[in-house]
């Protein structure tokens, strides 16, 4: 599967989508099980979403679906039934539902390519132990009804797939990772992110970029970069197209800023805004902080 933005296809609610860009095609994590669920993904640029990291295999893209399966249905082991109001996979049809994890015990339902391009879902044996969260570099470390948004060169998370307009079954976490499978189509995942202080230095681990994630709660989290690196003023897709403290702003790399005389004579990154650019009044969700502009 290939990763794009948390700023995917169709943006989730508030959230800021993430994207991941793939070399290889991590929905053949169904026959490899050291892949992962990584990606790229071609969302449309806006709401930020769950990383940009570079890794191969993996699910990603921006979700516009709603589950298909029969309400009431409980999912395996016996969860409660999801049914989502915004799309969480392009996918139709199948062996099994992605979101409710309807496989008998010890199985877990996958994306699985097939000829031409195109994706179906398909029951597959897993014996990992890690859980939601774990760190992972391969779907087969995790346990069954989970994926993991990275790989060996690139390590990701265990995560289910979820619905975005509600963050289930994420259990703490945001749904704001697309992952695309392929040229079209595309998952949504759960993220379990570190949160970080935005427009502050070292605000995250080495490797990893401070981003707004939620414009209504002011939610910023660490998150590694998609592999596009997109310069400031750049076309994006997702947020972690862009560089450290910045977002996807109607398709372009933004760096977010402090409005007023707080922001003046400061570095871009910590407040300030690049030469030839005011910082602007914007929906952060974080008192005094904007969006940089021409």
């Amino acid at each position: 599967m290939r990763k794009r933005p948390s700023i995917a296809r169709a943006a989730c609610a508030s959230a800021l989508l993430l994207g991941w860009l793939s070399t290889g095609a991590g929905c053949e994590a169904a026959t490899d099980p050291n892949a992962g669920a990584g990606g790229a993904s071609t969302a449309d640029p806006g709401a930020g979403g769950a990383g940009g990291t570079t890794a191969s295999g993996g699910a990603g893209g921006a979700s516009t679906t709603t589950s298909s399966t029969t309400p009431g249905a409980g999912g395996a082991g016996g969860s409660p039934h999801l049914d989502c109001k915004q799309k969480y996979t392009s996918i139709q049809g199948g062996a099994c539902d992605l979101l409710n994890q309807d496989c008998d015990l010890g199985q877990t339902c996958r994306p699985w390519s097939l000829a031409g391009g195109a994706y179906t879902t398909k029951c597959l044996t897993n014996s990992g132990l890690k859980s939601r969260g774990a760190v992972c570099t391969g779907d087969a470390e995790c346990e069954a009804h989970l994926f993991c948004t990275g790989n060996t060169n690139s390590p990701g998370q265990c995560a289910p797939a979820c619905c975005p307009d509600a963050d289930e079954p994420c259990g703490g976490g945001k749904c704001n990772l697309t992952v695309s499978l392929g040229a079209a189509d595309f998952v949504y995942l759960c993220t379990y992110l570190t949160a970080c202080t935005l427009l502050t230095k070292d605000a995250c681990p080495k490797g990893e970029d401070c981003h707004l994630q939620d414009s209504k709660e002011g939610y910023a989290a660490c998150v590694a970069p998609s592999g596009s690196n997109v310069p400031e003023g750049g076309k994006c897709a997702f947020i972690n197209d862009c560089g450290d403290m910045q977002l996807c702003a109607q398709g372009l790399c933004r760096y977010n800023c402090y409005v007023g005389a707080a922001g003046e004579g400061v570095a871009p990154g910590l407040g300030g805004c690049p030469a030839g650019q005011v910082c602007g009044e914007s929906k952060t969700g974080i008192a005094g902080v904007g969006v940089c502009h021409p």
